[in-house]
């Protein structure tokens, strides 16, 4: 028995919309996992440098800021905190602690804000709770930390609000634009994540990307097997390859 094709036109149809879909989610996490491997070179490389005054970045590009390392002389808001919420680590589900710290720019001998990323604390068992922080060192001291800054636009399921007269408060993402109007403070453009042996850090966990290369590579994966997978199943649909191969069996 010879093969022999015997075209559905709904099947067709259906493989010929659907193939391209999937391969190119497959291309589209490839090219992530070679962005993400961009960014880990960057914090590579950029860990290798030695700490910058914070102030002295003032006017530099937001797009060559990220991982830059950075030293902060001056002191933490003790009454103020943010708890970013939905913060995972090691499968836990806890806060991130950010916290303002003002500090003194050198250059024009004046006082500015950034937003300090102090790490992780888990969440207690009720939501209607929040997790007890070690308050930060009083007083003048001396910090270290990276700039970290997200590609592209933080999606929010609803539009956060703030307000400057009861704390601790918690949201859904950092946005400091929104931060700064809130708060009537102008902040550094980007979050300063504390180094993990500072002594005001919490739990500093810190990962250059939330998804890492090999992980966009096996979605891929997953994506190309679906799309070799519709391919058999058009071909069990559209031909007598399955009688072909029952009748070699029964002989």
């Amino acid at each position: 028995m010879r093969i022999r094709f015997q075209l559905d036109l709904r099947v067709t149809f259906l493989a010929v919309a659907v193939l391209p879909v999937l391969l190119s989610l497959g291309v589209w996490q490839l090219n992530r996992a070679d962005e993400k491997r961009e960014i880990i070179e960057q914090r590579q490389i950029k860990q290798n440098q030695p700490d910058v005054a914070l102030s002295s970045l003032l006017n530099t590009p937001e797009e060559l800021l990220a991982f830059t390392p950075v030293e902060l002389r001056g002191q933490f808001d003790p009454e103020r905190l943010f708890f970013l919420d939905n913060a995972i680590y090691e499968s836990s589900v806890g806060y991130e602690i950010l916290q303002p710290f003002e500090y003194l720019d050198v250059a024009s001998n004046s006082k500015r804000w950034a937003l300090v990323n102090r790490g992780w604390v888990k969440a207690p068992g009720s939501r209607d709770q929040l997790p007890e922080v070690y308050p930060a060192p009083s007083g003048p001291i001396t910090i270290r930390g990276e700039i970290y800054s997200i590609p592209g636009e933080s999606y929010v399921l609803e539009p956060q609000e703030f307000t400057d007269d009861q704390w601790p408060q918690v949201i859904q993402t950092v946005d400091i634009e929104q931060i700064s109007a809130a708060m009537g403070i102008q902040f550094f453009p980007k979050q300063i994540r504390l180094n993990a042996d500072e002594p005001s850090a919490l739990l500093a966990y810190w990962e250059p990307v939330a998804v890492t290369p090999e992980k966009h590579v096996g979605y891929a994966v997953q994506w190309f097997s679906m799309g070799i997978g519709l391919i058999v199943w058009f071909l069990f649909a559209s031909t007598n390859v399955w009688n072909v191969i029952r009748s070699k069996f029964s002989n």
